[in-house]
Protein backbone atom coordinates (compact mmCIF):
# COMPACT_ATOMS: atom_id res chain seq x y z
CA UNK A 1 0.00 0.00 0.00
CA UNK A 2 1.61 3.74 -1.25
CA UNK A 3 0.24 6.47 0.64
CA UNK A 4 0.08 9.62 -1.03
CA UNK A 5 0.64 12.81 0.98
CA UNK A 6 -2.00 15.46 1.39
CA UNK A 7 -0.84 18.66 2.37
CA UNK A 8 -3.15 20.15 5.00
CA UNK A 9 -3.75 23.46 3.18
CA UNK A 10 -6.94 23.92 1.21
CA UNK A 11 -7.14 23.97 -2.58
CA UNK A 12 -6.18 27.82 -4.03
CA UNK A 13 -9.98 27.98 -5.11
CA UNK A 14 -11.31 26.95 -1.89
CA UNK A 15 -8.86 29.89 -0.64
CA UNK A 16 -10.67 32.61 -2.86
CA UNK A 17 -14.20 31.99 -2.02
CA UNK A 18 -13.20 32.65 1.74
CA UNK A 19 -11.85 35.75 0.59
CA UNK A 20 -14.93 36.78 -1.53
CA UNK A 21 -17.10 36.42 1.59
CA UNK A 22 -16.62 39.06 3.72
CA UNK A 23 -15.96 41.76 0.48
CA UNK A 24 -19.75 40.26 -1.03
CA UNK A 25 -21.21 40.82 2.65
CA UNK A 26 -19.58 44.56 3.01
CA UNK A 27 -21.47 44.97 -0.27
CA UNK A 28 -24.62 43.33 0.51
CA UNK A 29 -24.78 45.59 3.94
CA UNK A 30 -23.79 48.45 1.93
CA UNK A 31 -26.68 48.22 -0.48
CA UNK A 32 -29.38 47.18 2.11
CA UNK A 33 -28.23 50.25 4.23
CA UNK A 34 -28.14 52.32 1.38
CA UNK A 35 -32.12 53.23 1.14
CA UNK A 36 -32.32 54.18 4.79
CA UNK A 37 -29.52 56.59 4.70
CA UNK A 38 -31.19 58.21 1.82
CA UNK A 39 -34.70 58.24 3.62
CA UNK A 40 -33.39 59.62 6.70
CA UNK A 41 -32.94 63.52 5.56
CA UNK A 42 -32.58 64.74 9.30
CA UNK A 43 -30.37 64.05 11.84
CA UNK A 44 -30.12 66.17 15.37
CA UNK A 45 -29.24 65.26 19.32
CA UNK A 46 -32.18 64.73 21.42
CA UNK A 47 -32.70 65.65 24.71
CA UNK A 48 -30.67 63.16 26.23
CA UNK A 49 -27.61 63.81 24.03
CA UNK A 50 -28.46 60.64 21.48
CA UNK A 51 -28.40 61.04 17.94
CA UNK A 52 -31.61 60.67 15.95
CA UNK A 53 -31.93 60.08 12.32
CA UNK A 54 -34.81 60.16 10.55
CA UNK A 55 -37.55 61.34 7.61
CA UNK A 56 -39.56 63.54 9.80
CA UNK A 57 -38.35 66.73 10.95
CA UNK A 58 -37.17 67.36 14.94
CA UNK A 59 -39.84 68.72 17.40
CA UNK A 60 -40.30 71.66 17.27
CA UNK A 61 -39.08 72.18 21.11
CA UNK A 62 -35.40 71.27 19.77
CA UNK A 63 -33.01 74.03 19.56
CA UNK A 64 -31.20 74.73 15.57
CA UNK A 65 -27.72 74.29 17.70
CA UNK A 66 -28.71 70.46 18.06
CA UNK A 67 -29.95 69.86 15.00
CA UNK A 68 -26.69 68.59 12.30
CA UNK A 69 -28.07 68.22 9.39
CA UNK A 70 -31.44 68.91 7.65
CA UNK A 71 -32.81 69.36 3.90
CA UNK A 72 -31.23 72.49 2.26
CA UNK A 73 -35.32 73.87 1.60
CA UNK A 74 -35.93 73.81 5.67
CA UNK A 75 -32.41 74.68 6.30
CA UNK A 76 -32.93 78.28 4.60
CA UNK A 77 -35.94 78.84 6.69
CA UNK A 78 -34.47 78.61 9.84
CA UNK A 79 -31.53 80.66 9.28
CA UNK A 80 -33.86 83.73 8.14
CA UNK A 81 -35.84 82.79 11.46
CA UNK A 82 -33.00 83.02 13.09
CA UNK A 83 -31.99 86.36 11.61
CA UNK A 84 -35.51 87.46 11.96
CA UNK A 85 -36.31 87.54 15.89
CA UNK A 86 -39.83 88.29 15.61
CA UNK A 87 -40.30 85.24 13.71
CA UNK A 88 -43.02 82.71 15.38
CA UNK A 89 -41.74 79.02 15.41
CA UNK A 90 -42.95 77.31 12.64
CA UNK A 91 -46.59 74.91 13.44
CA UNK A 92 -45.66 71.92 10.79
CA UNK A 93 -42.71 71.73 8.24
CA UNK A 94 -43.09 72.92 4.71
CA UNK A 95 -42.23 70.01 2.34
CA UNK A 96 -39.84 70.70 0.26
CA UNK A 97 -39.77 71.73 -3.15
CA UNK A 98 -40.23 68.93 -6.11
CA UNK A 99 -36.37 69.15 -8.02
CA UNK A 100 -36.04 70.82 -11.02
CA UNK A 101 -37.26 68.37 -13.94
CA UNK A 102 -34.67 68.59 -17.01
CA UNK A 103 -37.21 70.03 -18.67
CA UNK A 104 -37.36 72.73 -16.30
CA UNK A 105 -33.30 73.29 -16.57
CA UNK A 106 -33.81 73.28 -20.93
CA UNK A 107 -36.12 75.91 -21.04
CA UNK A 108 -34.10 78.00 -17.87
CA UNK A 109 -31.49 78.17 -20.22
CA UNK A 110 -32.80 78.91 -23.30
CA UNK A 111 -34.42 81.24 -21.57
CA UNK A 112 -31.04 83.20 -20.25
CA UNK A 113 -29.47 82.24 -23.82
CA UNK A 114 -32.49 84.27 -25.29
CA UNK A 115 -32.22 87.23 -22.95
CA UNK A 116 -28.23 87.24 -23.13
CA UNK A 117 -29.21 87.16 -27.26
CA UNK A 118 -31.67 90.18 -26.54
CA UNK A 119 -28.86 91.99 -24.89
CA UNK A 120 -26.00 91.62 -27.09
CA UNK A 121 -28.24 92.64 -30.17
CA UNK A 122 -29.29 96.36 -27.86
CA UNK A 123 -25.77 96.57 -26.87
CA UNK A 124 -24.46 96.42 -31.42
CA UNK A 125 -27.77 98.77 -31.67
CA UNK A 126 -26.68 101.27 -28.55
CA UNK A 127 -23.25 101.03 -30.35
CA UNK A 128 -24.26 101.55 -34.25
CA UNK A 129 -26.11 104.42 -33.08
CA UNK A 130 -23.24 105.78 -30.98
CA UNK A 131 -20.91 105.28 -34.41
CA UNK A 132 -23.35 107.25 -36.63
CA UNK A 133 -24.08 110.01 -34.34
CA UNK A 134 -19.98 110.59 -33.77
CA UNK A 135 -19.78 110.65 -37.56
CA UNK A 136 -22.25 112.79 -38.10
CA UNK A 137 -21.22 115.08 -35.41
CA UNK A 138 -17.48 114.95 -36.80
CA UNK A 139 -19.34 116.06 -40.61
CA UNK A 140 -20.84 118.80 -39.12
CA UNK A 141 -18.36 119.85 -37.19
CA UNK A 142 -15.74 119.95 -40.47
CA UNK A 143 -18.29 121.73 -42.52
CA UNK A 144 -18.45 124.24 -39.56
CA UNK A 145 -15.05 124.65 -39.74
CA UNK A 146 -15.34 125.78 -43.29
CA UNK A 147 -17.59 127.31 -43.40
CA UNK A 148 -16.17 129.95 -40.48
CA UNK A 149 -12.85 129.79 -42.93
CA UNK A 150 -14.41 132.30 -45.31
CA UNK A 151 -12.73 130.72 -48.59
CA UNK A 152 -15.65 130.57 -51.16
CA UNK A 153 -17.65 127.32 -51.47
CA UNK A 154 -19.48 126.24 -54.14
CA UNK A 155 -21.99 123.27 -54.99
CA UNK A 156 -22.92 121.57 -57.70
CA UNK A 157 -26.96 121.94 -58.71
CA UNK A 158 -29.02 119.71 -60.49
CA UNK A 159 -28.15 120.93 -63.79
CA UNK A 160 -24.41 120.15 -63.24
CA UNK A 161 -23.50 123.46 -62.93
CA UNK A 162 -21.13 124.74 -60.01
CA UNK A 163 -22.74 127.69 -57.63
CA UNK A 164 -20.86 129.40 -55.35
CA UNK A 165 -22.59 130.21 -51.58
CA UNK A 166 -23.66 133.79 -51.28
CA UNK A 167 -22.96 135.78 -47.72
CA UNK A 168 -26.93 134.56 -46.83
CA UNK A 169 -26.70 131.41 -47.56
CA UNK A 170 -22.83 130.89 -45.75
CA UNK A 171 -24.74 132.57 -42.25
CA UNK A 172 -27.89 130.19 -43.01
CA UNK A 173 -25.86 127.43 -43.30
CA UNK A 174 -23.31 128.48 -40.25
CA UNK A 175 -25.99 129.08 -37.80
CA UNK A 176 -27.61 125.75 -39.03
CA UNK A 177 -24.19 123.64 -38.28
CA UNK A 178 -24.25 125.51 -35.01
CA UNK A 179 -27.75 124.27 -33.72
CA UNK A 180 -27.33 120.84 -34.75
CA UNK A 181 -23.78 120.70 -32.90
CA UNK A 182 -24.96 122.44 -29.84
CA UNK A 183 -28.27 119.96 -30.03
CA UNK A 184 -27.08 116.52 -31.20
CA UNK A 185 -22.91 116.50 -30.60
CA UNK A 186 -21.72 117.40 -26.99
Amino acid sequence: MTSTFRPAVPPVASRRSTRRWPVAGGLLLALVLLPLSAAAQYQWLDDSGRMVYSDQAPPVTTPISRIIRMPQVQRQQTADEATDPGAQAPLATTPAQPAETLADREMAFRKRQLENQEAASKQAAEQARQQERKSVCNDTRQSLRALESGMRLAHVDASGQRVYLSDQERQQRLQAARRNLSTHCN
